[in-house]
């Protein structure tokens, strides 16, 4: 019990962990208001964080179809960690959708150029093979 309620406070409030937790809440319920207006809050209120812009990217691009709009917040999310991947991967997958498939893998392989030696290097491979249907 003691648990359960530790666990309730831990989401109340408008803490990074709140927000995303319903934020995804609201993603999971299929209830798309709350969803965003939990993501775009945590645009507002933490605007130096780059899980800010890419929830709220994953909003746009999968909830929403938005894919330029989903581009332009996970080239927020990368320009303040250049080398995290998963942006890229979710990126890549949007701008398939916008310029198409070549774009996409442009992109990686632009990523695998400049951090060729980090932790993302298989998943970016692995997601050029699947955009280019190999």
């Amino acid at each position: 019990h003691h648990k359960a309620l530790e666990f309730k406070d831990r989401f109340q409030g408008n803490s990074k962990e709140a927000l995303i937790f319903r934020g995804n809440a609201g993603w999971f319920d299929d209830d798309k208001p709350r969803c965003e207006k939990n993501y775009k809050l945590l645009t507002e209120l933490y605007p130096d964080d780059r899980e800010s812009y890419y929830y709220y990217g994953l909003y746009f691009h999968h909830l929403q179809r938005d894919f330029p709009r989903a581009i332009e917040l996970y080239d927020r999310a990368i320009a303040l960690t250049p080398d995290y991947f998963p942006i890229y991967r979710d990126k890549a997958y949007a701008l398939k959708e916008v310029e198409g498939a070549d774009a996409a893998v442009h992109l990686l392989q632009e990523y695998l150029r400049a951090y060729g030696d980090g932790p993302g290097v298989d998943s970016a491979r692995d997601a050029i093979a699947e955009i280019r249907g190999v």
